[in-house]
């Protein structure tokens, strides 16, 4: 079934509403954590999807899924974006590079200090120490499936998970809980099967919680003599082999029903179901569920896991995500503010339009502000003032320069009247970039040379001062750097508030690759938080 996505502006105040309507529950030690993986629509972001599905369900996710490849840049913009609204992760890394090389389970259980495997996997532990909230991390979920038979045997991976874990733990990684996780079928099969869970399993001493991805297929798999499944019997033998593990947090990273061809409200049942399901004393060792919204990406495959595969479906998602059983998210009271000043507020450029876009799905307040008249008054209360590379210096001048707030400058010829350059800046022609402080949380854990657009374009580039941390050149010059509040500026004066430089020029953000906006996030996300 075809879907449409929905456009983002104009819906993100009411998914902000959404969110702080009904009473904000507390957290108990019976209630469950609720969380999703939100796949992509055409058009769609990562950031997009998640913005999305919290729309259709009416709540924030408490747990967002992730699923990364070996060498894939942690964090992502979804990653930003996650973490700047309070939601943990439960990654996945599957030990294959993005150019399609497998990794061998049995290379990464016996990767030593000194070895690249070895560096890498600290590498992992470094970015997910980082991240604001919990991690529950894994490596390479469903191992037993058949399509993971070019990894290695059970051994292999059971070696191969002790390894990362004993690396994950010797790191400063103090927000990262381990989960295993397996199959529901793999709980079922018989002792002698290859895929039996037990045989894959790498030990209590390595492993803080267990998970079992349960899908009722029906037939959605051409099997004809496929029944259909309550979630309660998908789940029954992996609840067993959770009670001989009583310290063990028992989780489904992914679950989902296909809807019945012949029964309208039958997945809707099926959901509804749950609650009274995970209410039971026998399912008390459950510490939270996440459902998987999206198809079965698989040849032959019809199966529709859709939160919204049918109104009644969606109905009961809404229902399930809003029940006092799961923890209730509280959002931030009052989103960011985000002031932008431009040459036009009534016809902005193509790259203003993109960063309105952006910052709206990212549940921020924006407001916009012609150049010719505005003044420190208009924009006094706003966490961020963003003056666009639009604004004509000649109108501007430097008559915000002083603000308490958070500025993010993008017109290269007002650095020096704002005293963030030795002088006004230029232009130099770029794709890519160089990050030159790793360490800067705007960053946002990229290395190395980046490309920052789709097509060759112009940055901002400029002199900074002593007190300056430059984040990002282009061609050698600086183009994103930051001082804090208080750091003297090459103008001799103090910062009145934080500041930063911003790597767009005109249509530039209209343009962006991932990491461009990945850059652009964490610049905000700095700007409002310092």
């Amino acid at each position: 079934m075809m879907k449409i996505a929905l456009p983002l502006i104009g819906l993100i105040i009411v998914v902000i509403g959404a969110l702080s309507l009904g009473e904000t529950v507390e957290a108990a030690d019976d209630n469950l954590a609720f969380g999703a993986y939100a796949n992509r629509l055409p058009g769609e972001s990562r950031i997009d999807a998640i913005t999305n599905l919290e729309l259709d369900l009416g709540r924030q996710l408490e747990i967002v899924r992730r699923f990364a490849l070996w060498d894939e840049q942690f964090p992502a913009a979804e990653d930003v974006f996650a973490e700047a609204g309070g939601r943990d992760l439960m990654l996945s890394v599957k030990p294959k590079r993005t150019d399609g090389t497998v990794v061998l389970w049995a290379d990464i259980g016996a990767a030593l200090p000194g070895d690249p495997l070895h560096d890498e996997m600290v590498q992992w532990t470094d970015a997910i120490a980082a991240y604001e909230g919990t991690v529950y991390f894994t490596l390479h979920h469903e191992p037993e499936a058949k399509k993971n038979l070019p990894f290695g045997e059970d051994a292999d991976f059971v070696a191969a998970f002790r390894n990362f874990v004993d690396i994950v733990r010797a790191g400063d990684a103090a927000n990262v809980e381990i989960i295993w996780i397996m199959t529901s079928w793999s709980f079922e099969v018989d002792s002698t099967d290859r895929r039996y869970a037990p045989k894959w399993y790498p030990g209590d001493a390595w492993v803080d919680h267990a998970g079992a991805d349960a899908y009722n297929w029906y037939a959605c798999k051409g099997d004809p003599n496929a029944h259909w499944r309550s979630l309660e019997d998908l789940i029954e033998d992996f609840r067993i082999w959770g009670q001989d593990r009583p310290d063990l947090g028992l989780w489904l990273p992914e679950f989902g029903s296909d809807e019945h061809p012949d029964l309208p409200l039958a997945k809707a049942q099926w959901i509804e179901e749950l609650v009274p399901l995970f209410s039971q004393p026998s399912h008390q060792q459950f510490s939270g569920i996440l459902t998987f919204s999206s198809e079965h990406e698989a040849p032959g495959s019809s199966c529709d896991w859709w939160v919204d595969s049918s109104a009644e479906a969606l109905a009961a998602y809404a229902a399930l995500g809003a029940d006092p059983l799961f923890n209730q998210v509280e959002p931030p009271a009052e989103p960011s503010s985000i002031a932008i000043v431009v040459k036009d507020p009534a016809a902005p450029s193509a790259g203003d339009n993109a960063i309105v876009a952006r910052l709206q799905a990212a549940g921020y307040e924006v407001s916009m502000h012609d150049d010719t008249d505005v003044i420190d008054t208009d924009v006094i209360d706003a966490d961020v003032v963003l003056i666009s590379s639009t604004v004509s210096s000649f109108a501007l001048r430097d008559r915000l320069a002083d603000i308490p707030a958070s500025i993010v400058l993008a017109k290269s010829w007002l650095f020096g009247d704002y005293g963030l350059s030795a002088s006004n800046g230029s232009l130099t022609r770029a794709t890519d970039g160089d990050i030159v402080d790793t360490a800067h949380p705007i960053a946002a854990g990229l290395t190395g040379t980046v490309t920052l657009l789709t097509t060759s374009d112009r940055f901002p580039v400029g002199i900074p001062g002593a007190t300056a941390d430059v984040v990002l050149e282009v061609d050698g010059d600086p183009t994103l750097w930051v001082y804090d509040e208080g750091d003297l500026l090459p103008s001799g004066t103090a910062a009145s508030g934080c500041r930063s430089t911003l790597h767009a020029f005109k249509d530039t953000a209209a343009n962006y690759s991932p990491d461009g906006w990945l850059l652009f996030d964490a610049t905000i996300t700095w700007a409002a938080n310092c």
